[in-house]
């Protein structure tokens, strides 16, 4: 594939990914996660001291920003690899 071809792949499956995300976040599940999240962090900041509180708000936002990468390192190779199997298949 040429680097044009895989700039406009990148484009589109990041739309693809954005969409389905933004699905997502209407779901009830979603709903229900935010809510959790929320109630920790009223908990955390009564339980614990603020500098606690920081270290574990910076902590969980790192782990926040390794899943969403592998999120989307994931959904990015299952598109390609969707498209190799359509192609063995000789559907492409």
């Amino acid at each position: 594939m040429n680097t044009n071809t895989l700039n406009i792949t990148d484009k589109l499956i990041s739309v693809l990914y954005e969409s389905s995300l933004n699905e997502y976040h209407e779901t009830d599940e979603y709903k229900l996660l935010l809510e959790k999240n929320e109630q920790i962090h009223r908990e955390c900041e009564s339980v614990f001291k603020n500098d606690e509180c920081e270290f574990a708000y910076e902590y969980f936002r790192d782990l926040k920003d390794i899943y969403e990468k592998e999120t989307k390192y994931l959904y990015k190779k299952a598109f390609f690899d969707s498209m190799l199997l359509i192609r063995s298949l000789g559907i492409l």
